[in-house]
């Protein structure tokens, strides 16, 4: 389908004859921008605990943390038990300033079941470091969509729903014109030529970012006490 609409009035950079890992490589384009721009978001993000760190490396590639890539947690469960944010008044995570601030042994804690989580962009902080990899721990967040291995494979189609497939193969063809093309440019040239895929990427995206709402916060909030007893 990609070499269909370059070859309607686009021009693919790579040539009249990109290879077969090249087209696969401007398909994932899309899958990694429209996984974007619905934020899609798993509640069970399977999570396998590193021993030996205080914090787990959720882009690991060598040794995978997490069934999906993981761009922004809002909950963590540890041993099947959710983890709460500073304040204790609802699951969410902490900051690294939080864990500075109200637990200013983090660091150098004894090892032992972790009840509180931070997040800073590649890496779950966890305190205490978990001294055992434990059982049923997951990440509710918003993920990536893994890359695609062979665009050419029916049986192995993007992990993105159905109705926005077509928006996929649209954004790629757009980056495959003009690799410079802007995130926003291309968006809105698929909400010209496409506009049913771009109102299903609204709506799709209005729904995972409400399911995500309900599981917690990226940051806690910590209140102090100022009542002098």
């Amino acid at each position: 389908m990609l070499g269909e609409f370059l070859a309607y009035d686009l021009d693919n950079y790579k040539g009249a004859s990109p290879t077969a890992a090249e087209l696969t490589s401007q398909i994932n384009i899309g899958v990694r921008f429209v996984s974007r721009q619905i934020y899609q978001f798993d509640p069970n993000i399977t999570l396998t605990l590193d021993t030996t760190a205080i914090k787990q490396d959720l882009r690991d590639t060598t040794t995978p943390r997490v069934s999906r890539k993981v761009l922004k947690p809002v909950a963590v469960y540890i041993n099947g038990n959710p983890l709460y944010r500073a304040d204790g008044r609802g699951i969410g995570l902490w900051s690294l300033d939080e864990f500075n601030r109200y637990r200013t042994n983090w660091r150098t804690q004894d090892a032992g079941t972790p009840n509180a989580a931070a997040f800073d962009g590649r890496y779950l902080w966890l305190n205490p470091k978990p001294s055992a990899v434990l059982s049923n721990n997951a990440i509710a967040g918003q993920y990536l969509a893994a890359d695609l291995i062979n665009s050419n494979d029916d049986s192995n189609p993007p992990d993105l729903p159905e109705e926005l497939h077509e928006a996929v193969v649209r954004i790629a063809a757009d980056f495959a014109a003009d690799p410079n093309v802007s995130e926003q440019e291309g968006l809105q040239r698929l909400q010209r030529y496409a506009m049913k895929a771009g109102a299903d990427i609204a709506d799709i995206r209005r729904r995972n970012m409400r399911f995500a709402h309900s599981f917690g916060s990226v940051r806690g909030h910590y209140t102090s006490n100022l009542i002098q007893t």
